[in-house]
């Protein structure tokens, strides 16, 4: 009797955009490097985007690894670069700081198989802990990379972890390259309105390091409420709308928080809620000045 072959894994290109990230890189870069999945049957492209430490000598001494450079300023623009140079029929994102797991390809390739009509793929981003959680582990663990609420209300998946196939990119197109932040975002929507199913891949894991210091955590937070101005802007979006969007940062999003603390099993004690919740309203009205001081004419950060 005739052997049948079996059909070939898809091939698979994983795009990083860089930005500064020289110390993080070699972290994510190892772990692509000891992947489950058929080393022929993947390409890793690193996008340096304007970095002024050694994030391209970090990518060019990595065996296999594709350098690209793309001179406008945004993780977006890079993305997009790295998507016009790629062979994949699948397209793999995370980031510079990210470690994904060992069976990271091999489980988002999976998930993209046995979704009918899927459009995308967004896997678990876990937030690692060495010594204890602190504040700022549990805050982005909860709030920041909830990847299953993304997905299933927000119709968007983060793009530290995230799958695709290229024919829905020829579909429904590329990321804005003009958004600094929410580009994840404004793309995934593209692709529900599209009629794509959404897919959250629990088992398809990468894990992301918390924010060092408050510092670093309100930029992110800055820089995304400049994200959803700048598509705002883009829009049209009216008076009454950016009205909503404050009522969103002062009321619904600490409420919905605290809702979400309620029905946290974590062993976190009442005092560290009561952090945590404090935590979260300082960011949710930092985000709504951030707003207004944009709104007044202000430019919005990178």
């Amino acid at each position: 009797m005739e052997t049948v072959p079996l059909p070939r894994p898809p091939f698979v290109s994983v795009i990083i955009p860089v930005y500064n990230g020289g110390a993080q890189l070699p972290a994510c870069l190892l772990a692509l490097e000891h992947q489950t999945y058929p080393r022929d049957r993947y390409e890793v492209i690193v996008v340096d985007n304007g970095s002024t430490d050694d994030s391209r000598n970090v990518a060019a001494q990595h065996a296999g690894v594709r350098l690209e450079v793309e001179p406008g300023l945004g993780s977006y623009a890079a993305r997009n670069r790295g998507i016009a140079v790629a062979k994949g029929d699948v397209l793999a994102f995370t980031d510079a700081d990210c470690i994904p797991a060992p069976d990271w390809i091999a489980r988002g390739v999976a998930q993209l198989d046995r979704t009918p009509d899927v459009g995308l793929v967004g896997g678990r981003i876990e937030v690692p802990s060495f010594s204890g959680p602190s504040t700022l582990e549990l805050y982005e663990g909860l709030f920041e990379f909830d990847q299953r609420r993304f997905i299933e209300h927000g119709r968007f998946a983060m793009t530290a972890n995230l799958f695709t196939r290229a024919s829905v990119l020829r579909c429904v197109g590329s990321f804005d390259a003009q958004l600094k932040s929410v580009g994840d975002r404004e793309w995934g929507n593209r692709v529900a309105a599209a009629g794509y199913a959404l897919a959250f891949g629990d088992d398809v894991v990468v894990r992301h390091p918390a924010r060092d210091s408050m510092r670093s955590l309100l930029r992110k937070r800055l820089r995304v409420a400049g994200g959803h101005h700048d598509l705002a802007q883009r829009n049209g979006h009216s008076t009454r709308s950016f009205f909503a969007a404050l009522s969103q940062q002062l009321v619904r999003k600490p409420l919905r928080g605290a809702v979400t603390l309620g029905r946290h099993r974590g062993g976190v004690r009442a005092r560290g809620r009561v952090a945590l919740f404090g935590l979260l309203v300082v960011l949710c009205y930092a985000e709504a000045i951030e707003r207004i001081r944009l709104a007044l004419g202000g430019r919005s950060h990178r």
